[in-house]
């Protein structure tokens, strides 16, 4: 499939990794290497086999050794030290597709069918009502993970700029202002979710 053919269970995607993030308790945690490989390319070569455009969204282009490995467009942030925001925002402008997966560089457990469920989600919210605008995962415990989501391209960049004009960070910010779906996460995924912040979190995925 090529252009806009590219579909996860009927919904036009792309997919958007997010590697730009400061990682001050875990300086360079996404060039460290797992099984071989950095764990920024673990994330995109599990969640490679959904077949869609993949742009990376990065502060600051990626050591030439690594991008070579990930056959993707990067795109830089356009506001400095807003975080992940600022990423989603710089991205979701970039994109060619209706409707971006926003994915965390530094989940190494990530599975396509995580990605797919919220697909269907989407397509199931779709009718007869208006469609969501962002398809969110959650925990029983009520933690959300919107940086492991579904978005409208056009509807997150919009929301993006205002919540970024309106001084604020907060990707939760961004959440209020558009239609929210909460997708519940099952026992069996919430692996899937994992991330790593720390040492001690490295030092568990390593020796997984």
């Amino acid at each position: 499939m090529t252009g806009s053919q590219f579909k996860v269970l009927g919904v036009e995607a792309s997919l958007v990794l997010l590697a730009g993030g400061l990682a001050t308790r875990l300086p360079g945690k996404l060039m460290r290497q797992v099984g071989g490989v950095p764990l920024l390319v673990r994330v995109y070569r599990r969640l490679a086999p959904l077949g869609i455009p993949c742009v990376l969204s990065v502060r600051e282009p990626l050591p030439n050794d690594v991008a070579s490995l990930i056959p993707a467009p990067q795109v830089r942030d356009e506001e400095h030290g807003a975080g992940p925001l600022a990423g989603l925002s710089a991205a979701a402008a970039a994109v060619q597709t209706a409707y971006l997966f926003a994915v965390a560089g530094d989940l190494p457990d990530i599975e396509p069918r995580v990605l797919q469920a919220l697909a269907q989600r989407l397509v199931r919210e779709s009718s007869p009502g208006p469609a969501p605008q962002a398809v969110v995962p959650r925990h029983s415990n009520g933690q959300i993970e919107p940086l492991a989501a579904l978005y409208e391209s056009s509807a997150l960049s919009a929301a993006a700029r205002r919540v970024l004009a309106h001084g604020s960070r907060r990707v939760s910010d961004v959440l209020a202002e558009m239609r929210t779906c909460y997708h519940p996460i099952t026992p069996d995924d919430a692996k899937c979710y994992r991330n790593v912040n720390t040492l001690a979190d490295w030092e568990a995925l390593v020796q997984a």
